[in-house]
């Protein structure tokens, strides 16, 4: 298939890689629901080839909203000790 679709299509995947996506997304069982969209817009670029711009703020907060949790501040005793001084 990727070698019929090839002379149809611009990707920087190879073989392995797009085999190896294939691969997940079946042992998923074809399900994409936690895959997340990078946020942006499609758009034909003046050279005629699809192009997608990237919402660098969006993406920014959704990397922070996937991959980090906030951790509450709590302080040490010394710093509690230090705070009732005061």
């Amino acid at each position: 298939l990727y070698q019929s679709l090839s002379p149809y299509m611009v990707t920087d995947l190879d073989l392995p890689e797009v085999s190896y996506i294939s691969s997940v997304l079946m042992k998923a069982g074809g399900r994409i629901s936690d895959a997340k969209t990078i946020p942006g817009t499609a758009s034909l670029g003046e050279d005629g080839y699809a192009r997608y711009d990237v919402d660098d703020a969006k993406l920014y907060k959704m990397i922070l909203d996937s991959f980090y949790q906030e951790v509450p501040l709590s302080l040490t005793e010394e710093q509690k000790d230090e705070e009732e001084l005061r």
